[in-house]
């Protein structure tokens, strides 16, 4: 019997309009009433992540930027940070190609979630933030801030370079090459070793005493392949990338734009529509 359910955000549980569907909702709240811990594994900062699940009738759990930091209630149990020695390299790495990164950081004050090269607009990154407020630039950054991860969003051919160069450099880290916005465009993280979706998972499952066997991951993305492979039962969204269907148990015949989750939950716990229309 599965009792955890890790979903991932962008490309699964929301649509390409950033919103969770009214099916996907009921879907959650109904498997919450029942006892499933749902926990949110994103890559996206966690200062938004809980603005982004808001339609959700419950709390839950949060991994937020790829592993670097989980919280429960607001409690943090996960806080891994980029060490300055790999910060500073990536950073002079991004100079030898011309590419600046942005980062995610961790603001013990919560005014700060994205800090972004001089010279930048800040409206560019509004997509990423609860309110412009939350972004600063380099020159604004302040020391007490702990660096989760490390991103740039550029060119293929020029940032797919950099990736290479570092991953192959022997730098201990950890990265990922994600699909951009144009097909042109990709994006390349660096966390801090051992930062990834997959070790937090693990981590939050001994901490609740569940099973790798009792764990259900749902993911679309390169960055979903590692929980996707750790999992009792790993499922691909139709619009996941190739890697990630090549490494799932289970692909889905629905996109994230057809309440694919919902969908899916319903058939592996035997939902009928009319017990989640109650919720």
């Amino acid at each position: 019997m599965y009792k955890l359910l890790c979903i991932d955000l962008d490309g699964t549980l929301l649509d390409n309009e950033k919103n969770i569907s009214s099916l996907n909702v009921k879907v959650l709240n109904t498997l919450n009433k029942k006892g499933i811990d749902i926990v949110i594994a994103t890559g996206r900062h966690f200062e938004k992540v809980a603005e982004l699940i808001s339609p959700l009738n419950f709390d839950c759990s949060i991994i937020a930027n790829n592993g670097a930091i989980a919280m429960e209630e607001e409690e943090i149990f996960i806080l891994n940070p980029v060490n300055q020695d790999l910060l500073q390299t990536v950073i002079a790495k991004g100079k030898d190609y011309g590419v600046k990164p942005y980062l995610h950081v961790f603001d013990e004050d919560r005014k700060t979630s994205i800090v972004i090269p001089d010279g930048d607009v800040k409206t560019a990154h509004a997509g990423s933030v609860c309110s412009l407020n939350h972004i600063c630039h380099y020159k604004d950054m302040k020391k007490s801030f702990q660096v989760l991860t490390i991103v740039f969003l550029e060119n293929k051919n020029r940032i797919s370079a950099l990736y290479s160069d570092i991953v192959n450099g022997g730098y201990a880290c950890e990265a990922h090459i994600m699909r951009g916005f144009r097909k042109d465009v990709v994006m390349v993280e660096f966390l801090e070793k051992g930062s990834n979706k997959a070790s937090a998972i693990r981590h939050y499952a001994t901490l609740k005493g569940i099973k790798r066997e009792e764990i259900i991951t749902i993911g679309d993305e390169n960055n979903d392949i590692d929980m996707i492979k750790s999992a009792g039962l790993g499922i691909a969204m139709a619009n996941a990338t190739k890697s990630l269907k090549e490494n799932a148990d289970r692909i889905s015949s629905y996109s994230n734009n057809d309440s694919g989750v919902g969908k899916e939950l319903m058939d592996i716990f035997h939902l009928t529509m009319e017990e989640v229309e109650r919720n």
